[in-house]
């Protein structure tokens, strides 16, 4: 899962039982004040409300058994319903609900639908989220926070069949899904004889096929 935004500067940190996710704040060189907000991953937007405190918000329920929350919006790109993908552009930063400035509140929980009376559920998104090659971390948040960057190969499909996916490193292990000729994909971790192709799920596919 990646950073909701291009620009990585963490102004509140999550706390267990007080602060139930991170606050994320905008430079005027890196998109302003009402910078992109961007799903994290793959998902189904599942709320689309205002609320008093949070103003403008979005959850998106992913396949992984997370549900990421993002409020403050400026404004939604997005409808309750729509399938989304890692990296589309949901909405842009904003000043909506209570809060002392534009700022992105962003909350990752545990679960296919969240429950504000079970706020146990929701964990510190900081060791959850990679940060890509082209998002820009601020200095601050470097200093301060132990943030993940996405290292992976990019590789093509070199099998004129095409290739498995599969869920486990194993000949016998379940199909997930397929690729083709050509195809091109990221590399996250490799084994002997096999190449994991997502940093978020069990995806995996032969690495003799890849090039």
């Amino acid at each position: 899962m990646i950073y909701p935004v291009n620009y990585i500067n963490i102004t509140n940190k999550y706390v267990n039982g007080k602060h139930y996710g991170i606050d994320l704040g905008w430079s005027s060189k890196y998109g302003g004040k009402n910078q992109p907000v961007y799903a994290i991953d793959d998902g189904e937007v599942i709320y689309k409300y205002t609320q008093k405190s949070g103003g403008k918000v979005l959850h998106i329920r992913h396949n992984n058994g997370f549900v990421s929350e993002y409020g403050h919006l400026d404004v939604w790109i997005v409808n309750k319903g729509d399938k989304v993908k890692r990296g589309q552009l949901i909405g842009n930063m904003g000043n909506t609900g209570i809060t002392t400035g534009n700022n992105l509140h962003f909350g990752l929980y545990k679960g296919s639908k969240i429950d504000y009376n079970k706020r146990g559920n929701f964990v510190n998104p900081i060791d959850y989220l990679y940060a890509e090659d082209y998002q820009i971390i601020s200095d601050k948040t470097k200093a301060n926070y132990n943030i993940k960057e996405n290292s992976y190969q990019v590789k093509r499909v070199i099998s004129l069949n095409g290739l498995n996916i599969r869920n486990k490193p194993s000949t016998t292990a379940t199909i997930v899904g397929f690729l083709n000729f050509g195809d091109e994909v990221r590399v996250y971790e490799t084994t002997t004889y096999w190449s994991k192709i997502s940093n978020t799920s069990q995806m995996w596919a032969a690495s003799n096929y890849l090039s």
